[in-house]
């Protein structure tokens, strides 16, 4: 019985604590994830970004972000630089890229020195998404 009781209180205790967590907002068209470790860890952020505009990334997120999810209906084109002028990835779509640094087709997962490169993990600096 004693362990029946203790059993019980635990659980209402995740309860109250799973009820008290803030709801995930609301996905829409424009909505973006991003966070600055693999699989949606580290520091993350999201909001609803301003459609067919470049979105210049101050710190924390310039050029430190490994995951990016736009919501359903909007697609995304990366840059390296602060402007949207340097592209590096377009026609990122839902659910996104949980690792960034995952070698992707077309790039080399070893640099002429042989240490590992980094294919679009820490190098976005803006984006520019539009309604698909």
């Amino acid at each position: 019985m004693k362990y029946c009781l203790v059993a019980i209180t635990v659980l209402f205790s995740l309860t109250e604590y799973a009820a008290a967590l803030p709801a995930e907002t609301k996905r829409t068209v424009g909505g973006i994830k991003i966070c600055t470790g693999e699989y949606w860890t580290g520091t993350c952020g999201y909001k609803v970004q301003p459609l067919n505009s470049c979105i210049h990334l101050d710190a924390p997120w310039y050029h430190t972000i490994s995951s990016f999810g736009p919501d359903q209906g909007t697609t995304c084109n990366w840059y390296r630089d602060y402007n949207c002028n340097d592209q590096i990835a377009s026609g990122i779509v839902y659910p996104g890229i949980d690792d960034m640094d995952h070698p992707a087709p077309g790039c080399q997962k070893r640099s002429e020195n042989g240490l590992e490169k980094r294919c679009h993990g820490n190098q976005v600096g803006s984006f520019k998404c539009w309604a698909t």
